[in-house]
């Protein structure tokens, strides 16, 4: 914010007016914004650009290589892996772990702990795995306050963690096989599925080329 400040002085009073909700994921309704709610849309188009004019065949083929691709390199690095969480959770983890040993911590009663970081105090709540700092309910890994009262009441802070960073989910995320078509000859195609005929689509083309990239947003960088 301070940040921000020095750039423009009104960005804080209009960040306010709009509302917390709308731009910081601590205080989203929605966890709209984080590994669980990636959206890969912008990435696959990037690669697949240069197929986009290709008939729908050949562009299901790469797309089809492109996920078979990933899968193997994800399902190598997976296996890769001995730590409990996954490699990025993991140093995430370990880091919050270090600032952890800093604080101070308070018991308010059997779920609520009172946190301080030397800045600020912070209420956790271990029953709903929820911290006044946001970071806890919203990463769904524990922040370095959590991991304070973790030490404190001498829990295994990977408990705490969401089973989804866990390196054996991610195991299972990539251990399925994509396999490669089979020749068009071997293809076992039913009877209703041939007799149906697909026209090719009609719609209105404009005059000008049509564009390929997106229009950024204001301020973005292209």
């Amino acid at each position: 914010m301070k940040q921000l400040d020095e750039i423009n002085a009104e960005i804080r009073s209009h960040l306010k007016d709009i509302g917390y909700e709308k731009w910081s994921r601590a205080y989203m309704t929605n966890n709209r914004f984080s590994p669980m709610t990636s959206n890969i849309v912008e990435l696959v188009n990037s690669i697949t650009k240069a197929m986009k004019g290709c008939p729908i065949e050949p562009l299901l083929e790469s797309l089809r290589y492109l996920l078979q691709e990933w899968f193997v390199k994800h399902i190598n690095d997976a296996r890769a892996t001995f730590t409990i969480l996954a490699t990025k959770q993991e140093k995430k983890l370990r880091k919050n772990s270090l600032e952890s040993k800093k604080m101070k911590v308070s018991t308010s009663s059997s779920i609520l702990y009172q946190v301080n970081d030397g800045c600020a105090s912070y209420l956790v709540n271990m029953g709903e795995r929820t911290c006044t700092y946001n970071h806890f309910q919203v990463d769904k890994i524990p922040c370095a306050h959590a991991l304070a009262v973790i030490a404190k009441i001498k829990e295994d802070s990977y408990s705490y963690c969401s089973v989804f960073y866990t390196t054996n989910m991610y195991i299972q995320t990539y251990s399925a096989s994509i396999f490669s078509l089979r020749d068009h000859n071997e293809w076992n195609v039913p009877d209703e599925v041939r007799a149906r005929i697909i026209l090719a689509p009609n719609p209105k083309k404009k005059s000008r080329q049509p564009k390929e990239k997106r229009i950024p947003s204001k301020g973005e960088k292209t």
